[in-house]
Formats: C-alpha cells, sequence, structure tokens
C-alpha cells in the first residue's frame, strides 16, 4: 500500500520543541514557588490551637497562606508548647491528645504546618538530668506532631525567661563560674542534644527558629548599625540554635527565621539579611580577636569546623511583622510588596506574625477570625492585600497543584511558536543567573497551554 508523504513545517516542529521545553521549565519554577511557604503565627484572640482551628477549619481553610503555626494548648490547661523545654515530663499521649482535633488535617491551602515550642525557663546547662529530660520531652513532641502530620517546629527562642544571657548569677550559666566561651560551647552541645532528640522521632522535621543565631553576636550588629544591639543580654541563644545546626545531618531542616529584622520591606533590605545568614555570619573575615560574643573570629561560637559548610546546612527565612505594614484602623500600606519580597529572599520559608496579644488586645490584628466578626479581627481589606503578596509570590502556582491558566492573546492565539522560544531563552538566562544557595528572584511564568 503506498504511503502518503506529510510535509512537516520546520517552524511548527520549533514550535513544538520550545513549547515543550518551556513547559518543562515552567513546571520547575511551579515547583521552585511551591518550596516557598508563608506560614501564618498568630498570637493572642484567636489563638491558633488545635481545637479552635477544627471548629473554624472552613474558614481557616481559604486563608492565603501555606501553613500556619500552631499552639498547643487546650481547655484543660495543657499547654505543651511552653512545657517542652523543661524538666517536667511531659508524655507523647499528652502532646497527642492535645493535638487531636488537628491530627491529619486535610484540605485547603493550610498543608505545611507547624508546632509552636517556646523556651519557658532557663535550665543549669550543666544540668546533666534536667537536660536530659527536656531531650526525653523533645523526642515526645517530635513523634506526636510527625504522627498527626505536621511539617516541623516553630521554635521561639526569644529569651523571654532568663535562659540566653550570661551574666552573675544567671541559671544557666553564671559567669562568676563559667567563662563566657565555656558556656557558649555547653550550650552549643545542649542544642545539639535536642535536636538529635527531635531528629530520632522525625529525622525529616523542619525547625523555624524565630531569632537568628546572629542575635548573640556583636559583629553583626557593628555592621549594620540599623538593627538594636542585643547581643550582650544574648549571649546564649544564638549558641543553642547553632547546636541544632551542627547535628542536624541531611535530611532535618534548620531555618533561621529572621524575627530581629522586623523592619525590612524592601528586596535590599531582604538580601542584606539572607546573605548574612549564609555567609557573613560564619566568615572570621574582619572579626576581632576580643573577648566580645561572637558568632566567628578566635573565640567563636560557631566551630571553626562548621564555619565553610554553614551555608548549606542553614535555610535562610524571612519574618514579616503586621504592625509595620498596616494603619492604626487596619487598613494594609505596605503588606503585599513585603510579602513578595520577603518570599522572594528565602530559600523555604516565610511567616507573618500577627501580634494580637497586649492589654488591651490589639484590634484589627487576628487572621483566624473572619473581618467583621470581631474587633480583634483583620479588616477586609488586609486580607485582601495578603492575598495579594501570597498569589503574587507564589506566581506559577501554590504547592504545584493550581497553576494560573495562560491568558489568551487579543487573537486567542496560544503561547507557542517563536514567542515560546524567546520565553524558553529568558527563562533559561535567568535560570542561570540565580544566586548561590538557592533563591533567585521569582519569575512570573505561567504555565503554556497546549501547541498545535
Amino acid at each position: 500500500m503506498p504511503t502518503t508523504s506529510i510535509p512537516v513545517h520546520p517552524i511548527r516542529i520549533l514550535a513544538r520543541a520550545c513549547c515543550a521545553a518551556a513547559l518543562l521549565l515552567a513546571s520547575a519554577a511551579a515547583a521552585d514557588a511551591a518550596d516557598k511557604s508563608l506560614i501564618l503565627h498568630n498570637l493572642g484572640w484567636e489563638y491558633a490551637t488545635p481545637r479552635y482551628l477544627a471548629d473554624h477549619k472552613a474558614y481557616v481553610d481559604t486563608l492565603p497562606f501555606d501553613g500556619v503555626a500552631v499552639y498547643l494548648d487546650d481547655s484543660a490547661g495543657q499547654n505543651v508548647s511552653w512545657r517542652i523545654l523543661t524538666p517536667t515530663p511531659v508524655s507523647t499521649q499528652t502532646i497527642a491528645g492535645v493535638l487531636a482535633p488537628v491530627s491529619g488535617w486535610q484540605g485547603g491551602n493550610l498543608r505545611r504546618n507547624f508546632a509552636l515550642m517556646y523556651i519557658a525557663q532557663g535550665t543549669n546547662a550543666w544540668d546533666d538530668a534536667g537536660w536530659a529530660a527536656i531531650a526525653q520531652n523533645a523526642a515526645n513532641f517530635a513523634q506526636a506532631i510527625k504522627a498527626a502530620g505536621m511539617t516541623g517546629i516553630f521554635l521561639d527562642n526569644e529569651n523571654y525567661n532568663d535562659y540566653g544571657d550570661w551574666r552573675p548569677g544567671s541559671p544557666v550559666a553564671d559567669a562568676k563560674i563559667h567563662t563566657l566561651v565555656d558556656s557558649q560551647t555547653q550550650m552549643r552541645a545542649r542544642g545539639r542534644q535536642v535536636m538529635q532528640a527531635i531528629m530520632g522521632a522525625f529525622p525529616d522535621v523542619v525547625v523555624l527558629f524565630f531569632h537568628d543565631p546572629y542575635v548573640s553576636d556583636q559583629t553583626f550588629y557593628e555592621r549594620h548599625p540599623r538593627f538594636n544591639n542585643v547581643a550582650f543580654a544574648n549571649e546564649l541563644v544564638g549558641p543553642f540554635t547553632v547546636g541544632f545546626v551542627e547535628a542536624k545531618g541531611a535530611s532535618a531542616t534548620v531555618v533561621l527565621g529572621g524575627e530581629s529584622d522586623f523592619g525590612s520591606k524592601t528586596p535590599g533590605e531582604f538580601d542584606e539579611i539572607y546573605q548574612y545568614q549564609h555567609d557573613g555570619i560564619a566568615s572570621d573575615d574582619g572579626v576581632p580577636a576580643d573577648a566580645t560574643s561572637r558568632a566567628a573570629g578566635a573565640n567563636g561560637y560557631i566551630p571553626s569546623a562548621l564555619r565553610a559548610s554553614w551555608p548549606t546546612r542553614i535555610s535562610g527565612g524571612a519574618a514579616i511583622y503586621e504592625p509595620d505594614n498596616r494603619d492604626a484602623s487596619g487598613n494594609p500600606t505596605t503588606i503585599t510588596t513585603t510579602i513578595v519580597n520577603a518570599m522572594a529572599r528565602v530559600d523555604q520559608y516565610a511567616w507573618l506574625y500577627m501580634e494580637v496579644a497586649g492589654d488591651p488586645p490589639r484590634p484589627y490584628a487576628s487572621m483566624l477570625a473572619p473581618p467583621g466578626s470581631s474587633i480583634h479581627a483583620a479588616t477586609q481589606a488586609w486580607v485582601d492585600a495578603v492575598r495579594a503578596g501570597w498569589a503574587a509570590a507564589h506566581a506559577t502556582g501554590t504547592n504545584g497543584d493550581r497553576l494560573a491558566p495562560e491568558p489568551e492573546t487579543a487573537e486567542g492565539s496560544r503561547s507557542c511558536g517563536i514567542g515560546g522560544g524567546v520565553a524558553l531563552m529568558a527563562i533559561t538566562l535567568a535560570w542561570r543567573r540565580r544566586l548561590r544557595p538557592g533563591p533567585a528572584m521569582s519569575s512570573t511564568i505561567a504555565p503554556t497551554k497546549e501547541c498545535p
């Protein structure tokens, strides 16, 4: 039977090839966007307790976030979030009971949820029995949150109760007895001990620290004078976090959450912090050899052996503070662009801190209640502005499976052919120019439709 020769148009072949390549790269960009998550930390009225989230799931599922920090407290007074890092035993069963209302949470946008953990008190860094109990609590916590389907731990490491201050009379590291270097070394060992316990139950856990290790680093504040220098009162906070980084191995992730940087809004400001998180903090260049608390240098609390690999062992994050991005009436001012800029300069996680707590509680500051439902609820304009920033930051999709369709041209044609080739070239160039070790400024690539 004779065959019929079908002419093949070379431009159509090129168009299909370019379109296929563009589809692959757009999918990669979507995956990159999916890996950058915005997490909500809603402090106070309404607290993100498991019971509250379960009772208001229909609304919470619609929130413009990829996850929420869950406050483990219940009506029976089992405040697990504040009890774990104390020597008082807390069983896995107790933790699981508090978590039960959100165990196996499904649906909605909130797919990367975290369990809140606070450091409630200072425990003597040389108290082996006390820290063994703390490590066991941490292991129990990790086991319970993993079973509940959570991504990891939001660890508020602020020095609320004198756990992070090296001074005469300190309950953790008394400066009359222990040197600064010895105290920081011991606190780093305790951080390592706790992280090892967590990973024993949850090997691929993500631990996000609110405050970066530079909170203890005099060098950081000397080089970044726009920040209030608090290193003199937090000498042990950074070393504790460094211990987690030391212990994390290949499977776990330690995120530096950047809370000390609530003032950043512009790309340059977020990049300044990102670069210090990765490279500046572990660099010995120009660091004086003195008796001050410093991350690097001769007496640095980041061990010399860890400094070279530090940039690849941490995940750079960013914090966004709600009061700095709205007016007194709850109307948004800069929140949309701040979210976009923050998420463009993180490795995986940015987080929005809604601070309702206060005396009296602040109005228009909760995103867990529908607008207009209470004086504490955020305004609709605020929610819309957050949603706009969240959507723009994800650009090509949210968590990789809700991709925006490509708009038709005026003639109803599709973005293939030569246009696809141009797009491919632009995408490729952008891909090759990404900064090490991760986040490029996000591309906004819409998935292409089926080509002719």
